[in-house]
């Protein structure tokens, strides 16, 4: 992949970061947090998200459940639940 220069010159260190590298995805630290925080602060998230997402229009409340089946199955089968929508396939 190639990248731009940056038209301002950089004062500090820098340099390139390979994007494929085991870890760095949008969502294995999501399941990794998901993971640790315990059975209630579980039910808190759950209970933020679906609250925040019944205003959602329900393309864009679809399309986030579907992100959110690369984060754990039974986190986005909760959310699915309280929504009441199926769980779909995920998103590319």
């Amino acid at each position: 992949m190639e990248f731009a220069e940056p038209q301002t010159a950089l004062r500090e260190a820098t340099g390139r970061y390979e994007q494929n590298a085991p870890g760095n995805d949008d969502y294995s630290q999501a399941t990794m947090f998901w993971r640790v925080i315990g059975k209630d602060g579980q039910d808190r998230m759950i209970e933020t998200i679906t609250m925040h997402m019944q205003t959602v229009l329900p393309p864009i409340r679809e399309r986030a459940v579907a992100i959110f089946t690369k984060v754990d199955l039974k986190f986005v089968q909760r959310i699915a639940a309280v929504l009441n929508l199926p769980v779909l396939e995920p998103v590319a």
